[in-house]
């Protein structure tokens, strides 16, 4: 059995709380601390954290570059680098607070975390030039993550996210290192959370 987590409503209104449980990781459950009152919605872990961990768990992680967009507490970056995955990089556009609380988590869960490489970098999305610096200090991608990520107070909120994230997925595609991988190209594969 998982760890529980109490996560936020995704209405700023709205005080309910929802348990959230990870699946379990080889060496143990990750211990991720939480940020209810983080400006914006990343200092909780989502119910989709959970549904991508689940995936996650079903993938050939091992070896694999991990970059996780949107990670709030690092939730699905971490449990990724739990599984084996080489390197992973956690990003957020949050405050230097959230920052901090991912790398604290990081650091927290390392005994989790094998020989895996595990960095916190700031990401704006929608900045184009943000992107590039981002991608070329990073290994090229087997997998971009990117879990409870579009939602806001309204739909014009969630659509300038959704305009905002497409940007930075093009900027990312064009500014990838000259060597690609040797390995099989990614996968793209889209799921409802």
């Amino acid at each position: 059995m998982g760890l529980t987590f109490v996560a936020a409503s995704t209405a700023l209104d709205v005080i309910s709380r929802v348990p959230v449980q990870l699946p379990s990781l080889p060496r143990g459950h990750l211990c991720l601390h939480q940020s209810p009152n983080e400006r914006g919605f990343g200092g909780v872990v989502w119910p989709g954290a959970a549904l991508m961990c689940e995936w996650l768990a079903q993938q050939q992680l091992e070896g694999a570059n991990v970059l996780e967009l949107g990670s709030g507490t690092g939730a699905c970056g971490l449990f990724a680098a739990g599984l084996g995955a080489q390197t992973v990089l956690l990003t957020d556009g949050g405050s230097d607070t959230l920052l901090n609380l991912i790398r604290e988590n990081a650091e927290r869960n390392k005994p989790l975390l094998g020989s895996s490489s595990v960095r916190v970098e700031r990401l704006v999305w929608g900045d184009v030039a943000d992107s590039c610096a981002v991608m070329s200090t990073s290994e090229p991608c087997d997998y971009i993550l990117a879990a409870d990520v579009l939602y806001g107070t309204g739909p014009l909120d969630a659509t300038q996210r959704s305009e905002a994230l497409a940007a930075t997925f093009e900027a990312m595609l064009l500014c990838v290192p000259s060597d690609p991988p040797a390995a099989e190209s990614p996968t793209i594969q889209a799921g409802a959370a």
